[in-house]
């Protein structure tokens, strides 16, 4: 197995989770970190086949956040640790290039065009709804987000990531595998492509399997319904068959700020309001699906969670 998609992906890994200020550290046989990595992000990534340390650094992570393991040659087995199979996928690198003429790309460079990129890229994605690629990435030297374009008008994107002789590909949306990787290629013509996929891409060949591993999910709780005369958390009010509170906040950026923030306790607990934000004003409407679309003891408790949040700004 050659080792440059394994050390790329760890490359990779080190800058946005830098942009997130959380630290990692490389031992022999895994790269990991014990903190809360944003969506997508594993806590440890196998480097070697050495089983028998992975398994022992597998067991020292017992944080109470989920966490997940990038086992880059899919030898562990992490069923006795309490973790299941996300998916299976291949390490691939660019064998042919055959780009298509009617798409070129151009690098993102402002704040802006970033966020629009990163927006774009959620529509096509399972996106947990909040940033995952901070403006301090585009700093990083080892780091270029790519917009796809056609005839002008931006269509997709992808990004490269350099690590020691090889450049990686990720994150391709709006545009095919092989039209963005023969874009690295033009731009880094010393370095292997590489990456990894569920499925091997057009003009790329197989360098070996890899499986992702992500903690069970707890036994899932039950809603209570609300009785009528209830005592709501402050500032909150029914209407209809929701609770709902209107947030203000000094400014726009501390109003989004503050639904980013939510969004990663809202993935973590998997029970997702109605919201919609105006300028400093963020509105919030709760019910419970489950049991008919009316207030639950989910509501109530997601509520309490946002007025500690709002406290906070």
């Amino acid at each position: 197995m050659d080792g440059r998609p394994i050390a790329n992906s760890v490359a990779w890994y080190e800058a946005v989770l830098r942009a997130h200020g959380i630290r990692g550290r490389v031992d022999e046989h895994y790269w990991s970190t014990d903190e809360s990595t944003p969506p997508y992000y594993s806590n440890l990534i196998t480097l070697t086949d050495g089983v028998e340390a992975q398994h022992a650094r597998v067991e020292q992570l017992a944080p109470a956040h989920p966490w997940s393991v990038k086992d880059s040659f899919a030898l562990l087995d992490l069923e006795p640790f309490g973790l299941r199979v996300l998916f299976e996928a291949r390490w691939c690198e660019l064998d042919a290039v055959d780009g298509s003429a009617d798409v070129r790309f151009e690098a993102v460079t402002t704040p802006a065009q970033l966020a629009r990129w990163e927006r774009a890229w959620q529509v096509t994605s399972p996106a947990p709804g909040r940033r995952i690629f901070p403006p301090a990435l585009l700093m990083d030297d080892s780091v270029t987000f790519l917009a796809a374009l056609r005839d002008d008008v931006f269509v997709g994107g992808a990004i490269a990531n350099l690590s020691p002789g090889a450049v990686g590909i990720s994150n391709v949306f709006g545009c095919s595998e092989i039209d963005a990787a023969a874009e690295l290629r033009r731009r880094h013509p010393d370095r292997a492509v590489v990456g990894y996929g569920r499925e091997v891409p057009s003009g790329f060949r197989d360098l070996g399997p890899l499986r992702v591993w992500v903690t069970r999910p707890p036994a899932r709780r039950k809603p209570v319904a609300l009785d009528a005369a209830a005592t709501l958390p402050d500032g909150w009010e029914r209407a209809g068959n929701e609770l709902t509170r209107t947030f203000t906040f000094p400014s726009f950026e501390d109003a989004m700020r503050f639904m980013d923030e939510a969004s990663e306790h809202i993935a973590r607990v998997d029970h997702h309001p109605r919201w919609e934000n105006s300028h400093r004003k963020v509105t919030v409407w709760l019910s419970t699906w489950s049991i008919g679309r009316k207030p639950s003891s989910f509501d109530v408790e997601l509520a309490e969670y946002l007025n500690r949040l709002q406290s906070r700004r």
